[in-house]
């Protein structure tokens, strides 16, 4: 009796079972979870670079604001089918230098949804693009330069977030894209000549934004080997020619000669009240040292150069944490500081360092931003 109960009670619970697994509902059709076919695949999502930028040359500049106006720049546009009609689409751009986007930026995206149901269209911000651009490569680079670019995309179905086409799934991954950044006006001027090099490809002076700075100040590290002249980047009619030792002119065509000292890396200063007329001076870089907390702000520790003195490196025993800065030939008439990807040579802040002990120093000034890296031995 108590074994045929069981029985009964199992086929109940079996029929049970297979009720629930028949039942269609209240809406009397099969239940289903419509977010499986969708992550399946890219289907249903078709993303098609803007014909504003596919195989031209983004020209930030172009794009600036103009006359009050914000200008975006088109950047992809978007068509997706019925499925996605109650999901809420979400995209995420990154632009790198490096082929495995190591380092990628990630790129604000301005919704530009004015061109229908089925085609929506987004864009970077100009200032965006240029910030990215400026954190791949350098505030000093004026040319154009190659960016690599890739986008997510994502669909929300209530409190479901899925990323289309899988966990690691990028559109337009592998493109390449083609970017003029925004010149920084009165930023820096070049050196051609002095090292044998053109003007793009010339050391930079970089311009003293300080509060207390002369109207027209550019200091910076040259190798001059050569005679050469001063000319700003991105304005062909501004150039420096020699006048007499310690005067230059914007009228003067004669090249400014190699100094006294013979040829070898220099500290290289120009300044002017009024943009026309220049003094300038080129003093020769023998010795490079770190001062600090380290060494009571007395002596250096001395750095070695390489051949054309444009890295100096040596171990330094930093024995008290706390601020440091580079300083050159013994004096504090030229010294760096700041940030380490970005040394600034007019009275620039105290570098910070927060854990004492012995550091293999480099420091890079063969050409803008000038840099220093720290390696704890």
């Amino acid at each position: 009796m108590k074994n045929t109960k069981i029985f009964l009670m199992g086929l109940a619970l079996c029929g049970l079972a297979v009720s629930c697994q028949q039942d269609p509902g209240d809406l009397g059709k099969m239940q289903s979870n419509p977010q499986e076919e969708i992550i399946q695949g890219t289907d249903g999502v078709n993303l098609t670079l803007a014909s504003a930028i596919d195989g031209k040359t983004i020209d930030i500049a172009y794009y600036e604001p103009i006359n009050g106006a914000a200008f975006v720049v088109p950047t992809f546009n978007v068509a997706l089918d019925e499925r996605f009609a109650d999901a809420a689409m979400s995209y995420t751009l990154q632009v790198a230098s490096l082929a495995d986007y190591s380092d990628a930026v990630e790129i604000e995206l301005h919704d530009n949804t004015d061109k229908g149901a089925d085609v929506s269209e987004y864009a970077m911000y100009p200032a965006s693009l240029q910030m990215a651009f400026q954190k791949l490569y350098s505030k000093f680079e004026v040319n154009v330069r190659q960016l690599y670019m890739r986008v997510a995309v994502f669909a929300e179905f209530g409190k479901t977030k899925v990323r289309v086409g899988g966990a690691d799934y990028w559109f337009f991954s592998g493109k390449t894209i083609s970017v003029l950044p925004a010149k920084i006006p009165g930023l820096m001027v070049g050196t051609p000549g002095a090292d044998d090099k053109d003007l793009n490809a010339s050391m930079k002076l970089q311009r003293n934004v300080n509060d207390d700075a002369p109207k027209f100040q550019y200091a910076g590290f040259v190798v001059i080997n050569n005679p050469y002249t001063i000319e700003q980047i991105g304005f062909e009619n501004f150039k420096l020619g020699f006048v007499s030792e310690g005067n230059l002119s914007a009228t003067s065509t004669t090249p400014i000669p190699v100094p006294g000292d013979g040829a070898g890396m220099y500290y290289v200063v120009i300044t002017s009240s009024d943009g026309a007329a220049f003094t300038y001076s080129a003093t020769k870089i023998t010795a490079v040292g770190c001062i600090g907390e380290f060494n009571g702000w007395g002596g250096d520790a001395a750095l070695t150069s390489n051949a054309d003195g444009t890295v100096w490196t040596g171990d330094v025993d930093f024995t008290a944490a706390g601020g440091w800065k580079f300083r050159m030939n013994g004096g504090w008439d030229i010294s760096l500081g700041g940030e380490a990807n970005s040394l600034y040579p007019f009275n620039g802040s105290n570098m910070m360092l927060e854990n004492t002990g012995v550091y293999t120093v480099t420091l890079d000034i063969s050409n803008l931003p000038y840099t220093c890296t720290l390696v704890k031995k």
